[in-house]
């Protein structure tokens, strides 16, 4: 019961299904109100966890304080709610933010590295087949329709969403894959429908990710060589890296027009012009956690009226962060991130297994690359903050393989 519990709860924080149904049907929610089916589901998801957590809450507790910066975070977006736009909206989403980092606590401080990644592969392999079989025979959910007619979505209400999914489940097949010894087969027919459904999406975000997968998977086996090999294939692999990156720019027309998109990757850079205008407003302290993005009448009705869409976000993680929280939570989260990379590539160093390449993996791809173009830090009810929140918990003190003494208990 405890682990459907936890796949249950992963389903809804990849954000797919229910949307899906929802769009459908033709429901539309008050971006300041928010969606009240959602808030029921979290509120018992999160009120479930809390119950989980109080059994080890001195373990709980001492893990959160060895990595001060989640802690910190989640402490600057809940005291937000003092100089928010919206301090009532702040309120709400930050106490559904530490309820998705109590998730991510309660996640890591139950099951090893391992049995995260074997609940994670139920999760994201459910996603993947049923995308497949909605894209297939159900097409009136799997396949685009009105202004979303680029790729297909699966389970998920848009494209991109699939596309980000599948890149992650991508990245999670392959390594369970290579370190299975019992049907390993089912694993890699995953792993070829996760990496087929990333091109269906037509996501070009989705395919720099896969692309980034398969190269960062063979070229993180030169941080378990010895020191003497290591240090100089790591200096030739940054300087291919920044060879590679400087003919992408000397090129950028043609390299963005072969994944259909212009030097201002579909709008985007325009926008991020705006949205740093609004930060040099209130660059330190922030507009407020989830205080910015509500519509005409709040303050993103200037990046609304020079844009000729509508975001919702500021598709780039780190200036949605700074956005909401300002230069602040941007270096605590910073600070955490570089923290979490050294101890994910020593884990790399120390451990033999496989599935030790994963929190380095996942950082380097899903933390970094992704919030270039979309948003993830710092999100509730997301499956990509409670991973990233379990990454770097978890590489403090966690062996891979070995399953916490501390961790022994169940609902009953």
């Amino acid at each position: 019961m405890e682990r459907a519990f936890v796949v249950l709860t992963l389903l809804f924080l990849t954000g797919g299904f229910i949307p899906l149904f929802q769009r459908e049907r033709g429901l539309s929610f008050d971006p300041v109100q928010g969606n009240p089916f959602y808030q029921a589901v979290f509120a018992a998801i999160y009120l479930i966890t809390y119950l989980l957590v109080l059994v080890q809450w001195r373990a709980a507790l001492l893990m959160l304080l060895k990595e001060k910066a989640v802690l910190l975070l989640a402490g600057i977006a809940l005291l937000s709610v003092v100089w928010s736009d919206a301090p009532e909206v702040t309120l709400r989403q930050a106490m559904a933010l530490l309820g998705t980092t109590l998730f991510a606590v309660y996640f890591t401080l139950r099951y090893s590295l391992r049995q995260q990644l074997q609940l994670l592969a139920w999760t994201l392999g459910i996603c993947a087949v049923f995308s497949l079989v909605f894209g297939l025979l159900i097409p009136d959910f799997g396949m685009p329709s009105g202004i979303h007619t680029a790729g297909w979505h699966g389970v998920f209400a848009h494209r991109n969403t699939l596309g980000r999914m599948m890149a992650l489940s991508a990245l999670l097949f392959a390594l369970l894959a290579m370190s299975a010894r019992r049907h390993r087969w089912i694993l890699w027919a995953t792993l070829i429908v996760s990496s087929v459904l990333v091109l269906l999406s037509r996501s070009a975000s989705a395919w720099v990710v896969l692309a980034s997968i398969a190269l960062l998977l063979v070229v993180s086996n030169v941080l378990r060589w010895p020191h003497a090999t290591a240090i100089p294939a790591a200096l030739f692999v940054l300087l291919a890296g920044g060879v590679a990156v400087s003919s992408i720019f000397m090129n950028l027309e043609t390299v963005l027009g072969a994944v259909g998109r212009d030097t201002t990757l579909t709008g985007r850079t325009q926008l991020w012009g705006y949205v740093l205008d609004k930060i040099a407003e209130r660059p330190w302290l922030g507009f407020g956690y989830g205080g910015f993005w509500l519509g005409w009448d709040a303050s993103s009705a200037y990046v609304w009226a020079k844009t000729n869409w509508r975001p919702s976000f500021a598709h780039n993680g780190f200036l949605d962060l700074t956005l909401q929280i300002g230069l602040l939570g941007l270096v605590a989260f910073l600070v955490g991130l570089a923290r979490g990379l050294l101890r994910a590539a020593a884990l790399i160093r120390s451990e033999t297994c496989r599935e030790a390449f994963w929190p380095l993996l996942y950082i380097l791809i899903f933390t970094i690359q992704y919030n270039l173009a979309e948003s993830s830090i710092l999100a509730r009810n997301n499956i990509f903050w409670v991973l990233y929140v379990a990454g770097v918990l978890g590489v403090q003190t966690v062996r891979p393989n070995r399953p916490k003494a501390q961790a022994h208990f169940s609902l009953s």
